[in-house]
């Protein structure tokens, strides 16, 4: 059963009637999940499902968006902690990788996700389901939807007051690396590529060959996504801002003990010979913000 506060006069975050609408969408998305499962041992499904659903029931009274700053502040974060500065938030603002599931592969997916947690727990779960719509595995849809956080092309984006966490200018040639403590499991590393020349070389180092490397590039009306692996050539003057994530591709299922990974980033000018890769995807720059 759900008992539900009939006073919502003291909680912040919206007009009374709006907290209970999306605080009933978000319990009683809870008791529909323990109906499949109640001792799942990844939290993060249950409350980034919920959070999701408030977006779904009720989108103009969501409480869902105010989450997403904290999801954004801390990207290098392993995916599904709940030992984050904001108290367990972050899996609450991980409610987007929801909604990149949703959109990909229809709102069934959500819901044959939980229908494989009530036989499986955490992402193994999550590797059944995408098996069953595609060949994506695990690291590479979180690696697509950390490139769409960066290009916050979510309907609700314009709520969101968050741009990603810049790690760092790089503006010469050179080595360089993370200005924090690098990256877990999953996480990600953004950093604006500001450079005179027209083609560089850029190459991840020093990571014993366990990190992926993409570039995004934002021009006009759209962000491409360009898949670079251990490093390629990329032309940052073709573009209005143009971006490189460093992406943690290695992933278990202890969410409890996660492992910060080192890495620096070689940049060089490139001889122009070698021409650089194409986009592999690309999101709606619609509500892209530049990354502060």
């Amino acid at each position: 059963y759900l008992v539900v506060e009939n006073d919502f006069m003291d909680v912040d975050g919206g007009t009374p009637i709006q907290l209970l609408r999306a605080t009933v969408a978000h319990e009683f998305n809870h008791l529909v999940q323990f109906g499949y499962d109640t001792d799942e041992p990844h939290n993060w499904v249950f409350e980034a499902t919920s959070t999701y659903m408030e977006t779904i029931t009720f989108p103009e009274d969501q409480d869902a968006t105010g989450y997403v700053s904290t999801a954004y502040q801390y990207p290098e974060l392993c995916f599904g902690t709940i030992d984050d500065p904001g108290f367990g938030a972050v899996q609450y603002g991980e409610w987007t990788a929801i909604a990149a599931m949703a959109d990909a592969y229809g709102q069934t997916f959500v819901r044959d996700l939980w229908r494989n947690l009530a036989h499986l727990d955490g992402f193994a779960a999550l590797e059944a389901t995408l098996a069953a719509y595609g060949s994506q595995t695990v690291p590479e849809f979180i690696a697509m939807q950390r490139t769409r956080n960066l290009a916050r092309d979510y309907d609700l984006a314009p709520l969101f007051d968050a741009t990603v966490w810049l790690e760092e200018v790089i503006n010469d040639t050179g080595r360089w690396t993370y200005t924090g403590e690098g990256i877990q499991e999953l996480g990600a590393n953004y950093f604006s590529l500001a450079l005179d020349g027209d083609f560089y070389d850029v190459r991840l180092i020093n990571d014993d060959g366990a990190l992926i490397l993409y570039a995004l590039g934002v021009d006009g009306e759209q962000v491409d996504v360009i898949s670079l692996g251990r490093g390629g050539v990329v032309e940052p003057a073709r573009y209005d801002n143009f971006y490189l994530m460093v992406f943690n591709p290695v992933y278990d299922e202890n969410l409890s003990d996660c492992v910060y990974y080192d890495y620096q980033i070689d940049v060089t000018e490139s001889d122009g010979k070698t021409t650089p890769a194409d986009p592999t995807l690309s999101w709606s720059a619609r509500y892209f913000e530049a990354l502060r």
